[in-house]
């Protein structure tokens, strides 16, 4: 036990007194009924890093969390973790020293990107509102894809477009789409999950169930729906969230990287 507490790495708001976090609560960071704003921030850290784009410049992966204090339903990840350390895949070996000092490096790069984003309150409350939007998010169902969806269209749509977002979103999310969509296609794509996201915000289950079977036609005709552990419907939904999760992380971390390029898009 003394080993394993001397090799933890803990992260905690040190300097209150100087955070932007004084703009949400006066007293600390994290008010004692709400998720650790630590645990939230290292969960947008590590969906940043995932990104294509952010593996060719940091590709270490940053540490997952092994133990929250807070945290009494679920079981503590530090035994699984050292487990694999200890017996690792010959095909992956896993060095400790360099998964931590690799991790605790991209950790300080994106870091150094939200310090430079952070110029006014308006990028505070930007950043923050998508801190807790992506944050406690594992349920791969409608609800999420409307929110995903949402976010991509805040950080990629025209302001004065009025909400109005046909023909634009198909012209503007296919750059950021994962390379497993073949790029002919990813106007469909970008198409099907703008009408969804639509149809789920008016509850018209009829025109989700729709475009659910188009999707299966067009981008799922060789996949293999295993439906011991999902249904047709959520492996459906599973796919669709797989691939919008890896293109709101290209936004996200062109958002941190290139500011200026991601406004170029936005007002394109």
């Amino acid at each position: 036990m003394q080993i394993i507490a001397e090799h933890l790495i803990e992260i905690q708001v040190l300097d209150f007194d100087n955070s932007l976090l004084q703009m949400k609560n006066d007293h600390l960071d994290s008010p004692t009924c709400e998720p650790q704003y630590p645990r939230k921030f290292l969960n947008l850290c590590c969906k940043i890093q995932s990104s294509q784009s952010a593996q060719t410049v940091i590709p270490n992966r940053i540490p997952f969390s092994t133990y929250n204090s807070d945290d009494f339903q679920q079981k503590p990840l530090i035994l699984n973790f050292l487990g694999a350390m200890l017996h690792p895949h010959p095909n992956y070996p896993i060095s400790i020293p360099d998964y931590t000092a690799g991790g605790i490096k991209s950790l300080e790069y994106i870091g150094s990107l939200i310090d430079n984003f952070l110029v006014t309150d308006k990028d505070f409350w930007l950043f923050d509102y998508i801190v807790n939007a992506v944050f406690n998010d594992e349920s791969h169902d409608a609800y999420h894809i409307f929110k995903v969806m949402s976010l991509i269209e805040m950080l990629i749509i025209t302001p004065k477009g009025n909400g109005k977002t046909v023909g634009e979103l198909e012209r503007k999310l296919p750059q950021f789409l994962p390379d497993r969509i073949p790029v002919e296609e990813r106007a469909l794509f970008s198409e099907i999950v703008r009408k969804l996201r639509n149809k789920i915000g008016h509850g018209d289950f009829e025109a989700v169930q729709q475009l659910l079977d188009q999707y299966r036609n067009s981008f799922m005709q060789n996949f293999w729906y295993d439906e011991f552990e999902y249904s047709i419907e959520n492996w459906t939904y599973g796919n669709i969230c797989i691939n919008l999760d890896s293109a709101l992380n290209e936004i996200l971390w062109l958002m941190l990287s290139d500011r200026a390029q991601l406004a170029s898009v936005q007002m394109s």
